[in-house]
């Protein structure tokens, strides 16, 4: 289960890592996304049917955040992953992260 969660989130923080750019409130609303997705996994712990639900439903936001950049450069990337560093949501996530 833990290593399920963190595979997902790693993926999906990965993804807004490297493909994502724009403005700030923009990450951070990914960031969001994330972590609300993030915690309703948590909830539902194994329950496989429930998870798919929930990965259903934060689909087409997350794609959003994966393309949010698609061709920027590697300079702007960076800025990206700094200010999604400096969400809220990202260090609420990062926590969330640490308690597994």
């Amino acid at each position: 289960m833990r290593s399920i969660i963190f595979t997902m989130m790693a993926l999906a923080i990965s993804g807004l890592f490297f493909t994502s750019c724009g403005s700030n409130s923009e990450i951070c609303g990914c960031a969001d996304t994330m972590l609300s997705m993030e915690k309703e996994l948590k909830e539902v712990d194994k329950d496989y049917d429930k998870r798919k639900t929930i990965r259903d439903k934060y689909k087409e936001k997350m794609t959003k955040c994966r393309e949010l950049g698609k061709g920027k450069s590697d300079d702007e990337q960076k800025k990206m992953r700094e200010a999604l560093k400096k969400c809220s949501s990202f260090t609420e996530l990062e926590k969330l992260r640490d308690e597994k």
